[in-house]
């Protein structure tokens, strides 16, 4: 481990006691439903994990409406984001939408759909879908105008094959703003998804979230929420793990 690397989590750790730290002064002087202590938290915590129905009935709902909006956002983001990389007139037909999705707060989008879709499963797998695709969608717009126009036109000239121009010419200058993207893409779908299911009290984390905070148990709120947090960790990194593997096989071809 180089020192530098040792230095980062050295500080990581720093900063995680003084919010630990912080957390706990505030437990102190507020009242138990304004703040729980740590330990009133980890408690809550241990309880929810040690149920064996808890995973079958609140994670894995949640857990199910992240992938499945987040497959959604991906296929209508990279679909349009490969047109709207291809063609100018494409993007700017769809920059009034792209406009409207990234200005409208999140929690308008869900009651619309709401009224429009009624409340269930399909409801907050559209609200994921639509609001991450535009993440996706920039990061391709992004990723086409970086790639060098002189470098492109002359793979055209000399007819390098379509497999080998996307695979040493696209794909590297996609990947700097797709893969930042998808991390981005995964942490908003965890946070639409709870926000969806927080609205319309359907199951999942954000129906659990809405019991514990209309019964003021703010230390299972709490617990739910460092297993939100968990949940994102945990995706992030299987995702980069899988992304990392993808990228060092691309290279090694």
């Amino acid at each position: 481990m180089t020192d530098t690397l040792l230095r980062k989590r050295l500080w990581t750790g720093a900063g995680f006691l003084c919010l630990l730290l912080a957390w706990w002064l505030a437990s102190l002087v507020a009242h138990p439903t304004i703040v729980a202590s740590p330990v009133s938290t980890l408690q809550a915590l241990v309880a929810f994990l040690s149920d064996s129905e808890f995973f079958w009935t609140v994670i894995s709902p949640s857990i199910g409406h992240i992938l499945a909006g987040l497959c959604l956002a991906a296929v209508l983001g990279l679909g349009f984001g490969i047109l709207a990389g291809q063609y100018i007139v494409v993007r700017s037909f769809l920059a009034p939408l792209r406009i409207v999705l990234t200005s409208m707060p999140a929690a308008i989008g869900v009651v619309l759909l709401v009224l429009w879709m009624g409340i269930g499963s399909q409801m907050i797998i559209a609200v994921v879908g639509v609001f991450v695709a535009p993440v996706y969608y920039l990061a391709l717009c992004e990723g086409f105008d970086s790639i060098d126009r002189d470098l492109s036109e002359m793979t055209r000239f000399y007819r390098v094959h379509p497999a080998l121009r996307l695979r040493h010419l696209i794909l590297p200058s996609l990947a700097p703003s797709l893969l930042p993207a998808h991390r981005l893409a995964i942490a908003n779908s965890t946070r639409l998804t709870i926000l969806a299911e927080i609205l319309s009290a359907s199951s999942g984390l954000g129906e659990a979230i809405d019991r514990s905070r209309t019964y003021l148990q703010t230390d299972r709120l709490f617990a739910l929420m460092i297993i939100v947090l968990g949940l994102v960790l945990c995706i992030e990194g299987l995702s980069g793990f899988i992304a990392n593997r993808f990228m060092r096989r691309a290279e090694r071809r």
